[in-house]
């Protein structure tokens, strides 16, 4: 059964996210630093503020003025130049939706720039935000600037040798961390000198996940270009691979009926469809039938822990809904007895299987250096069997493995034994006693 349990336990883990987002961890997390205990003047002063600032149903109102500033900024180098010549990405940040613009350059000079930043302004224009000021780098050309002044922008430059006063600079991290991730996650057989082709939905996606300064409630991408429908326009993994279909004015007599593609966005002029690009003809096509051969597959297996667990509780309640109604008081206890062995089987596997996956915590010496002893490292000689013997040794092997419910009958029928033992030396111990007085 598909439950939040199940999605949780066996969620795939994406190596691309990690990759594209990793981030070196905070400093002050866990600290081991002795906190120093506050007076006690400070401490009731502490307690009264947070009183203070105890929710009581009031309303606020705050109105907020649109700044209608944008910041822009040049990424490095791409790592592959793409098959169109572009090797730079220029980013636009956009503050009161929070919207991060992106657009591939194929250089930085001057007439390239100013192509660029014209194409991402007459695409802001077009849906109804119109910036009045524009904050960008001290190295900005003399033409650059007067093309921002016949766009009807006020432009201004952040101080020499200090790029943290560039918005946009943090707007490239986040994009690159998107990009990155992006182009990780694409099939092992996507040409990777078509990355441009990807930037309309790695900008899409981007500002889905954020929210707009403006309006909180709602995305960035629901700011610029309204509320998304995902029924008109689908989306899916980018460089995916699939299969496009051909029809029959595209194929010859006895012809497949699909052609080789990857997934490269879907096509905001259609109506669900998807934009590819043929493997064949290494153009770019729209279709509205189209086929993905997914690389991350998540199926589920279920461990012998697990299998073992659901044995013993399967016994278990088996036990107890099945017991008839005549038995007396002795036969009674001795099922309970046995459902409670399997019970603790059970729940024994499941702590044993709890403590194999736990992680425990590097211990690291602040004050002192401890020397760790290593392991004596001794050289073990196994007779390996020949390359021939190996299946014949496997299917033997198998043969000599039970069924797991053979394996937890007889571990019930171990901890019964000891059990039975014990109140035997019990019972001789009390006839011992018995003789000797």
């Amino acid at each position: 059964m598909l439950t939040s349990k199940a999605v949780r336990k066996h969620y795939p883990e994406s190596d691309e996210t990690t990759k594209g987002h990793m981030r070196r961890i905070k400093s002050g997390v866990r600290s081991t630093k002795e906190q120093v205990q506050e007076p006690e003047e400070v401490s009731e002063a502490l307690t009264r503020l947070a009183e203070l600032r105890k929710k009581h149903r009031d309303i606020y109102v705050q109105v907020k003025e649109a700044s209608d500033i944008i910041y822009t900024d040049q990424t490095g180098k791409f790592p592959v130049t793409s098959s169109r010549g572009h090797k730079y990405i220029m980013v636009l940040v956009e503050i009161d939706g929070n919207y991060i613009a992106m657009e591939p350059m194929r250089s930085k000079e001057t007439a390239e720039m100013i192509e660029v930043y014209t194409t991402i302004i007459e695409r802001m224009k077009k849906q109804g935000v119109h910036p009045k000021k524009q904050f960008l780098d001290n190295e900005a050309p003399k033409e650059y600037l007067e093309t921002i002044e016949k766009q009807g922008l006020e432009w201004e430059l952040v101080p020499p040798h200090n790029h943290r006063r560039n918005i946009a600079e943090k707007g490239i991290q986040t994009a690159k961390g998107h990009i990155t991730a992006n182009v990780i996650g694409v099939d092992a057989t996507f040409p990777l000198r078509e990355w441009h082709r990807l930037l309309p939905q790695i900008e899409m996606t981007l500002n889905m996940l954020r929210p707009s300064n403006i309006r909180p409630t709602i995305s960035a991408h629901s700011y610029m270009y309204g509320i998304h429908d995902y029924n008109r326009m689908p989306l899916a993994p980018l460089g995916c691979a699939t299969q496009c279909f051909a029809g029959p004015d595209q194929r010859r007599s006895f012809g497949a009926h699909s052609m080789d593609s990857w997934y490269i966005g879907t096509s905001p002029e259609h109506y669900r469809c998807q934009r590819v690009f043929m493997k064949e003809t290494n153009a770019e096509r729209v279709t509205d039938t189209i086929v993905f051969k997914h690389k991350n597959i998540t199926n589920p297996q279920v461990s012998a822990a697990d299998a073992i667990t659901a044995a013993a509780h399967n016994l278990a309640d088996t036990i107890k809904t099945n017991m008839p109604k005549d038995l007396n008081k002795v036969n009674f206890e001795e099922l309970e007895r046995l459902s409670k062995i399997f019970q603790e089987a059970a729940e024994k596997v499941n702590e044993n299987n709890a403590r194999q996956t736990r992680v425990q915590t590097p211990r690291v010496a602040t004050h002192q250096q401890v020397e760790v002893a290593t392991t004596p490292r001794v050289d073990i000689e196994v007779d390996e069997p020949p390359p021939l013997m190996n299946r014949y040794m496997t299917r033997q092997q198998k043969r000599l493995q039970g069924s797991i419910t053979t394996d937890v009958m007889l571990m019930v029928m171990e901890i019964r034994g000891k059990e039975m033992n014990m109140h035997a030396r019990q019972r001789q111990y009390q006839i011992d006693y018995v003789n000797r007085s």
